[in-house]
């Protein structure tokens, strides 16, 4: 028995990918942004690792300071979760290569919100190109900056 595609398992017609300029159009039309996109498949990324590795994990609801809810059964996790669509060099001159860069301490558009001291208890670090997550503890990552 081969398989089909879901598409045509399902007798409907596939979605066609738009173009690059429909695509801008679209995002600009419906005012999404590019960084909430990039944040929501961080955060999908990561409830679906957590949950194959057997974690009960939810997405939390927009709005709040984590993006991730993991029960532990006798307590709760909460995930922040930062995400990164590629590798980048903003130091060419003092760097040799490209690095993740996550910016970890703000929140907000440019930055402009410090996150307090009991909103989440760890990070979730997302190399979106690559699949990779890296998690720490919140109390681990001291500097405002961390690069992998």
């Amino acid at each position: 028995m081969s398989q089909r595609p879901l598409f045509q398992f399902a007798e409907v017609e596939a979605p066609r990918r738009p173009s690059p300029e429909r695509r801008r159009r679209e995002r600009h039309d419906h005012h999404r942004s590019r960084d909430l996109e990039t944040g929501k498949a961080a955060e999908h990324l990561v409830c679906c690792d957590l949950l194959l590795k057997a974690y009960n994990a939810f997405l939390s609801d927009q709005g709040l300071p984590y993006g991730i809810i993991v029960d532990l059964g006798s307590r709760i996790l909460r995930v922040q979760v930062k995400g990164t669509r590629r590798p980048k060099n903003p130091l060419p001159g003092h760097r040799l290569s490209e690095g993740y860069l996550f910016h970890i301490r703000r929140t907000g558009k440019r930055g402009t919100r410090i996150y307090g001291d009991n909103e989440f208890d760890m990070y979730a670090l997302v190399a979106l190109d690559i699949h990779a997550i890296a998690y720490f503890a919140k109390d681990d990552l001291i500097l405002q900056t961390v690069s992998i």
